[in-house]
């Protein structure tokens, strides 16, 4: 039965796209009022945590026999640790009477999914007066809790506590009020649960069939909603869990859906200023892919947001190395000094102080790095400034998604192919007299990247004779020089350190 339903899904698959896609929108479903629950000063440590009336029943009160589905695991009769304090309520923002019942609604959804994100809350059923698509599942609840208290904090690194995590309050309410994408964010639950547990795939299988075939219904009969926001996170999603399963034939065929409706909605600077963080998402999967973006973007200007401009006086400040002297084309030389801004500024998710925040953060990092990607070589007679160039793009590939590796989509296959063209570039550098102090940065970047692989013996390797032609004596000497290209405490003294310590090792053994 399980090959029958994947062999159907594939068929369906592979014309899916057949269709052309047109721009629009989905409105929410109607929202019901969440019920209040009774307090409860005693009872199971589940009861008090979720504040409810304790029946008190032994081995299991009945409220936990009703709302898990392992009591056992979640019902005891002990002291509870003190609970986290209550994210602070962020200032709301005005806006025009026509966006109110929409904004309403949405925050709605986003309050249920950061209650849904929170560590203290068990596997508990869904609270039967709130609304989301129809589904033929009969754990619905179960893997949307493990999606929220999970997988929303496996896309980036760095991701802060619920009540600031811009996937819950800016991409949750489409999942809450979108069929297609309801289904699909099952079946990415449904598929990681199979893979924790080593079960078989019936369940994600049969959610796929049903999310292609929710897919191709709008395709065929809705084509005005074939480009929004909800149909194009839909199909990021079946793409991610291809690539998951290693199945890179469906992946290029996902792919190609979304090029097309991307260009259909004019590119992903246009999907930022609708949803900035459906972007960072789609962006996420172009980089696990190994895709090439459309180029429209790279006829539009990046948008500078507000915090940058208020940071711009504390980098001025700062010594920091001119970027075109050492040979970067300008057009690159532009995009990584923003970068380099943002790394000074935010070390972790934490540094912001709301989600719309970490959101506009995040999201000049996507736009900055899919610049970095898409950049066309530089046209210049001076073959050392191509080189010295592209060996930058590769740099600030693995500078910046090494530490995405893991997340999912796992962005590992770029990583990989940069680490190489780094290597590359930089032998067509490399040699006697080349003091280059941005070739310090390059070889340890790459060094940082290649840990644990044979390359990153000749990073160390060529980065040592470049600290001795430089009369680098230290650690703190050369972190400093390292400081003046892209510096990212948080991530980087550690593992920098670590390519110091490599150094000093090979000195020893000379």
């Amino acid at each position: 039965m399980t090959e029958d339903i994947t062999m159907h899904t594939t068929n369906e698959q592979s014309s899916l796209w057949e269709t052309t896609e047109a721009q629009s929108s989905i409105e929410p479903v109607a929202l019901i009022a969440r019920r209040a629950h009774k307090k409860s000063r005693t009872g199971c440590r589940s009861c008090k945590e979720r504040k409810v009336k304790c029946q008190e029943e032994r081995p299991h009160c009945s409220n936990c026999v009703r709302h898990f589905y392992q009591p056992a695991i979640h019902c005891f009769y002990e002291d509870v640790p003190q609970r986290a304090k209550p994210v602070r309520k962020e200032r709301r923002k005005s806006y025009p009477a026509s966006e109110e019942a929409l904004l309403k609604a949405c925050n709605v959804y986003a309050s249920r999914s950061q209650f849904l994100a929170s560590s203290s809350i068990g596997d508990e059923r869904l609270d039967p007066f709130e609304t989301h698509p129809p589904s033929q599942e009969v754990d619905v609840d179960h893997l949307m809790k493990h999606y929220f208290s999970s997988l929303v904090f496996n896309m980036f690194p760095y991701y802060p506590s619920p009540g600031k995590n811009p996937q819950t309050e800016y991409y949750a309410p489409l999942i809450w009020t979108d069929p297609i994408l309801f289904n699909v964010t099952l079946q990415l639950s449904a598929f990681h649960l199979e893979k924790l547990y080593g079960r078989g795939n019936e369940q994600s299988t049969r959610l796929q069939a049903e999310s292609i075939r929710l897919l191709r219904e709008r395709v065929e009969n809705n084509p005005e909603t074939c480009s929004c926001d909800q149909t194009i996170s839909a199909v990021a999603g079946l793409t991610a869990i291809e690539h998951a399963k290693g199945n890179m034939r469906m992946v290029q065929m996902h792919m190609d859906g979304l090029n097309r409706m991307i260009i259909v909605r004019g590119g992903l600077n246009a999907i930022r200023k609708s949803n900035a963080m459906v972007a960072n998402i789609v962006f996420c999967m172009f980089i696990a892919a190994d895709e090439a973006f459309p180029t429209l973007d790279l006829e539009s200007q990046q948008e500078t947001p507000g915090w940058y401009l208020e940071s711009l006086p504390l980098v001025e400040q700062r010594e920091y190395l001119d970027l075109e002297d050492c040979g970067v084309a300008s057009e690159f030389a532009s995009v990584m000094k923003g970068i380099r801004l943002l790394a000074q500024c935010y070390q972790t998710a934490d540094d912001t102080d709301s989600a719309e925040h970490y959101l506009s953060v995040l999201s000049f990092l996507c736009s900055s790095m899919q610049r970095i990607v898409s950049l066309p070589p530089p046209q210049s007679e001076d073959v050392d400034v191509y080189h010295v160039t592209e060996a930058c793009r590769s740099a600030m590939v693995v500078h910046v998604f090494s530490q995405w590796c893991g997340h999912q989509p796992d962005p590992s296959i770029m990583v990989s192919a940069a680490q190489h063209n780094l290597k590359s570039h930089l032998k067509q550098l490399l040699g006697p007299g080349a003091n280059n102090p941005l070739f310090l940065w390059l070889l340890s970047a790459g060094a940082v990247a290649a840990v644990g692989a044979p390359e990153r013996a000749w990073f160390v390797g060529h980065l040592a004779a470049i600290v001795d032609d430089l009369g680098i004596q230290s650690w703190v000497e050369i972190r400093d020089q390292l400081k003046r290209v892209i510096w990212h405490e948080h991530q980087d003294e550690d593992s920098h350190k670590r390519v110091w310590e490599d150094l000093e090792a090979l000195e020893r053994q000379s």
